[in-house]
């Protein structure tokens, strides 16, 4: 009897280094436990050792990320180019600044700087260089006006100039085709390349694994040029297609969020067209092919395309949790893991790190560790400076690590922080998944996340819960109902936006608000409401000013509140100011200026049975819908860290009960006995095209 093989192929894996490596890891660790034989296929660069318990083939020549992409001969050249233009931005700079450069600069006050300094003028040879400069250009401007002046027919010289350009345009299209816009082409082609490689190192792969009916090929990283490189070996050799091939695909292919999706379809014809082409071949071959991502969001956005079925997989490399060490002494370990990168927010924290230094990093209570690792090897601009800005701190008060880090290190790191830092870009993580999110939660670790993001989604069904628990812990000093209140929208008075027990409202220009009276003793104000049925994965901005019985105001605050998708139940907890007495309430789409309705408001004004109680404002997280938010957040979280490293360990086995290895295993294997592969879908058109209809 042939064993069974579980191959999970990644390209980026190069090293024992990373989340690439992390992943492979744990999913062939679960495979083998499922009675799988394990194969690890990765880069080429990938040095095998020893202690590995599977078998490795280093097989692929690139890997995922584009800088990876690149061919040397290309990022020689790129490199011997940039050297080029340095050279020659240093010759124009010191020609500007040279004397000639300068007469060149007085060249039309020419007359009144002879004037000024003639007493004090040397004729040497460079200003008489210049003098020549100078006159040489004002003849020539004269002959030209002069040319002009007599010259007949100048509207047809200039008509027939105008069809000569046009000639020349089109006699060098293909020149300006690759030159313009700046390096498409060049992209293109290395797409192609790519694609080329990817079919024929997987054909090599073919020659070194046989595969079986059995067998399982898992891609945990893919994007269309590999998926159409995979396209080239299947029809090369359909013997890879006993296997079932497994795809995950981790990248957005709508930018933004919402109702920006909609402007983007005539972007994503390359895409579609994509999918169309390879979901027709493999169907015509009978190839089981199936697709994943790694969160809901992104499997509603392929799922958009309308093209391939797209199914949700867990996140497998996360751990166990295991009891850590009771909280002893401070300081308390703050970390940021990865790359530091723009898009994951590593600018914030010298902000950060100066708001606390004088109450929390000097005294000793705090000690942040950061990983500084640039993603590329000059580093981004505000990396740069973000980097050097924390270089000035005391080393055993901000630690910066600016090597990345093995497997064994990143993991020790990680089980010995207190509190995680994940402060990415929302546009970009909006549907995007986190491991170093997944494996915090998997082992009791509190974190920082923003708003409107997959990471906040997965927070907010644990934050709501303690916001229903808080009517038993807290005294409820006022409650409204939304019908009690008067609502209106704003720059329309007239019109009352609550219809029918519901509240309708739109983007930012179109909020609909009301005034609350704040009765005294109040301490803090609890909003619940409920997200419609038909608008998943909606985010609402709650905007709360609050002001004192002179008008002045304490405090203006927005806050995002998330859709929990297991529930429709939505709330918001906010601290109150003293000495408040009205808060101005608003509401609007966070996501677009299209209408949203809610309904089930309710207000609830609270106070604490003990003057002296804390009551914090969340668990297992925290979550800030504005950077600026964040010093005060971690703030809060350091004052109340036992409550959240308490929450945040009860909520570690659910989590990774949801987000195991085992779990991912079982669901492709689910799959496949399901048969949910290509071959089960709809005949589907050849390509999608899309015209303008002129006017």
């Amino acid at each position: 009897m042939k064993n069974k093989k579980f191959i999970v192929i990644d390209p980026s894996i190069m090293d024992f280094r990373g989340h690439y490596y992390e992943y492979a890891a744990h999913v062939l660790k679960a495979a083998e436990q499922a009675g799988y034989t394990p194969i690890l296929v990765t880069n080429r660069r990938f040095k095998t050792n020893d202690s590995m318990s599977w078998e490795t083939y280093p097989v692929y020549k690139h890997g995922f990320l584009l800088r990876l992409t690149e061919p040397s001969w290309y990022r020689l050249g790129k490199k011997v180019f940039s050297r080029v233009k340095a050279i020659a931005f240093r010759l124009k700079i010191s020609l500007i600044f040279s004397s000639l450069g300068f007469l060149w600069s007085i060249r039309n006050q020419f007359g009144e700087y002879l004037r000024l300094n003639w007493l004090t003028l040397r004729l040497d040879p460079i200003l008489l260089l210049g003098i020549w400069l100078v006159y040489s250009l004002n003849l020539a401007r004269s002959l030209k006006n002069l040319l002009q002046a007599i010259l007949p027919f100048q509207s047809y010289v200039g008509h027939l100039w105008s069809r000569c350009k046009d000639v020349f345009k089109t006699l060098f299209y293909p020149v300006l085709l690759v030159l313009k816009p700046k390096e498409w082409m060049v992209y293109l082609f290395m797409d192609w390349y790519k694609m080329r490689c990817f079919a024929s190192d997987t054909l090599r792969l073919a020659d070194k694994v046989h595969l079986e009916e059995d067998d399982i090929v898992l891609l945990p990283t893919m994007s269309t040029v590999e998926m159409l490189g995979l396209l080239i070996a299947f029809n090369k050799n359909p013997r890879l297609l006993r296997a079932s091939w497994h795809l995950v695909f981790r990248r957005s292919p709508y930018q933004g969020e919402g109702q920006d999706y909609i402007q983007q379809s005539d972007a994503l014809l390359p895409l579609q067209n994509s999918f169309l082409r390879f979901a027709n071949s493999l169907r015509e071959q009978g190839g089981k092919v199936y697709f994943y991502t790694d969160s809901e969001e992104l499997t509603n956005q392929y799922n958009r395309l309308g093209i391939v079925r797209f199914q949700t997989l867990p996140i497998p490399h996360t751990r166990p949790f295991l009891k850590r060490s009771e909280l002893g002494s401070y300081p308390l370990r703050i970390i940021y893991l990865g790359d530091a990168r723009t898009e994951k927010g590593y600018y914030h924290l010298p902000r950060i790190v100066g708001d606390l230094w004088s109450d929390y990093v000097k005294t000793g209570r705090v000690v942040f560790i950061i990983q500084s690792n640039y993603n590329i090897s000059q580093g981004e601009p505000k990396v740069i400076v973000a980097r050097s800005q924390l270089e000035c701190y005391p080393h055993d008060k901000v630690v910066l690590i600016k090597e990345p880090l093995s497997s064994e290190e990143y993991q020790n790191l990680l089980l010995s922080a207190d509190i995680n830092l994940l402060l990415y870009d929302r546009t970009a993580y909006y549907a995007r998944s986190s491991g170093i999110f997944a494996e915090s939660l998997s082992l009791g670790i509190p974190v920082i996340v923003p708003a409107g993001t997959w990471m906040a989604r997965q927070l907010v069904g644990e934050i709501y819960r303690y916001h229903e628990s808080l009517r038993q812990t807290m005294k409820v000093l006022k409650f409204r109902s939304g019908h009690e209140l008067e609502w209106r929208t704003h720059l329309r008075p007239e019109l009352n936006p609550f219809v029918e027990g519901k509240l309708t409202f739109g983007g930012e220009e179109t909020p609909s608000y009301c005034w609350l009276a704040v009765p005294k003793l109040a301490t803090h104000l609890l909003i619940t409401f409920m997200f419609p049925e038909n608008q998943q994965g909606a985010s609402i901005m709650l905007w709360i000013a609050q002001h004192n019985n002179k008008g002045q105001l304490l405090s203006s605050r927005g806050f995002i509140v998330d859709q929990d998708y297991t529930k429709r139940v939505a709330s918001a907890f906010v601290s109150l100011k003293k000495g408040v007495v009205k808060i101005w309430l608003g509401f609007w789409n966070a996501l677009g200026g299209y209408s949203i309705s809610i309904s089930d408001i309710q207000i609830e004004f609270l106070s604490a049975y003990e003057s002296s109680q804390q009551v914090p404002m969340s668990v297992v997280g925290l979550i800030y819908t504005d950077p600026d938010e964040i010093s005060d957040l971690l703030r809060e979280m350091i004052d109340n860290y036992a409550h959240y490293r308490k929450t945040a360990e009860m909520f570690a086995p659910r989590w990774f009960e949801k987000h195991n290895a085992r779990h991912l295993v079982t669901k492709l294997l689910d799959c496949v006995g399901q048969d949910q592969s290509l071959r089960s879908q709809d005949r589907l058109p050849q390509q999608i095209v899309r015209t303008v209809k002129r006017s």
